[in-house]
């Protein structure tokens, strides 16, 4: 059984990025932008609502004050699941997918139309602010199939 990772800590390191520290000492950098998208976290575009994120001590992980938050797991093993968070939020999405120029790659800069588009797949080593892992890099690609189902979905 592997052990659970709480969030102890945070630190901003640019839009949308951040250290995250946890409670066995491991950091990681994150870039949320490629997963702001969706009634939930869509609103954390707005940089004042983003970085209102605070520390739930008894979640063990990051929160902010629309009800917006990610399993701790998650967090820990980032590179393992954004890429698939990232297609089931584009997909889900899609209508909704106007991401910020500023914050997205150029070809994520328009807005999504399911399928239709023509568009190659996301992956977190794309994004804008793509930082290596500060602990543990991996240089394999992850696949989506390891994500749980359950993890960061938007309420129904």
């Amino acid at each position: 059984m592997s052990h659970l990772h709480d969030v102890i800590d945070f630190a901003f390191v640019g839009d949308y990025v951040l250290r995250v520290r946890f409670d066995d000492g491991v950091e990681r950098i994150i870039d949320f932008a490629p997963i702001l998208l969706g009634p939930l976290f869509g609103p954390l575009h707005d940089p004042s609502l983003f970085r209102q994120v605070r520390v739930d001590r008894d979640l063990g992980t990051l929160v902010w004050p629309n009800g917006a938050d990610i399993d701790p797991t998650v967090l820990y093993d980032w590179l393992q699941h954004v890429d698939a968070i990232v297609q089931r939020r584009r997909q889900r999405f899609a209508a909704d997918a106007v991401i910020p120029s500023n914050t997205a790659p150029a070809h994520l800069s328009s807005p999504l139309v399911g399928a239709e588009q023509d568009t190659p797949p996301f992956t977190y080593q794309q994004s804008a602010h793509a930082l290596p892992a500060v602990a543990e890099p991996r240089q394999e690609s992850y696949g989506a199939e390891r994500l749980p189902e359950d993890a960061c979905r938007e309420p129904d």
